[in-house]
């Protein structure tokens, strides 16, 4: 991985944030010094919903952490404190010295070229989300899906609560569908020559189908197709051995760090 390569993916993980915070009702960020603190509909304090990110990896780490904890004491709330890898080495070092507590290490994975080989499934349908009402279904399928993984219904569906800020060219949503129902969804974001993968959710009653799978590996190809040069996700360590079976490499971790302003 060489560095021009490591910043555009750092770009990107970046731009989610600043995407998932206008996707939401009455939410907000606040950007610059090199970090952003964003609020999110919810005071909901994991994930994508109230967020401190820095932005670049030379900013002073205590600097971005007294930012982010006067921002959000201010509103009352606990947040996330998102970790790029080894490039936030000196931030998460600060972050554990702070008394914040890791919740998700998860394998930050790429993909250099196209998927050589996608089975045919014949019993699959993909659609490119088109309309609101498009959304409304991938809201409703990730609610569902994402509930039974810890993540409450109601969260999900902040997440998604301007859908018309969602149909951008910046992002494609696709649905899966088995037969006349549709049962998992996936998301791609672009920046520059990079694409993320996210926001892969299945309901649990077409888990183990490999819906998801064939949704992912299409989905995947269509990175390359529409002009980037890598392809990368946040694997579950679950996940991880069958993304790399689709060709994803591990490069690094992605870590997400719970601030509990009560206690810090």
């Amino acid at each position: 991985m060489n560095e021009e390569s490591s910043a555009l993916l750092r770009f990107n993980l970046v731009e989610t944030v600043r995407v998932f915070n206008r996707w939401q009702k009455n939410a907000y960020f606040i950007e610059g010094d090199g970090l952003i603190c964003a609020a999110g509909t919810t005071d909901f304090p994991f994930g994508f919903s109230n967020d401190l990110v820095r932005v670049s990896p030379t900013v002073d780490p205590d600097l971005v952490l007294d930012r982010g904890l006067t921002f959000f004491k201010g509103l009352g709330r606990s947040f996330t404190l998102l970790i790029n890898g080894k490039q936030d080495a000196d931030l998460e070092d600060a972050a554990i010295r702070r008394g914040l507590v890791l919740y998700e290490d998860s394998p930050w994975m790429i993909l250099n070229d196209k998927i050589a080989v996608i089975e045919e499934r014949t019993d699959i349908r993909i659609e490119q989300a088109r309309t609101t009402g498009d959304i409304d279904i991938i809201r409703s399928i990730n609610s569902r899906a994402y509930e039974s993984l810890g993540l409450p219904s109601a969260q999900a569906e902040a997440l998604y609560g301007v859908p018309d800020r969602i149909l951008s060219p910046d992002s494609l949503h696709f649905v899966a569908y088995l037969g006349e129902s549709p049962v998992a969804t996936v998301m791609i974001l672009f920046t520059w020559d990079v694409a993320c993968i996210s926001w892969v959710g299945t309901v649990a009653s077409a888990r183990g189908k490999g819906v998801a799978t064939h949704l992912v590996k299409t989905i995947s190809n269509r990175g390359f197709e529409e002009g980037a040069r890598l392809v990368h996700l946040q694997a579950s360590t679950m996940g991880r051995p069958i993304y790399e079976k689709m060709g994803y490499q591990t490069f690094d971790r992605w870590k997400l760090y719970c601030a509990d302003i009560t206690r810090i």
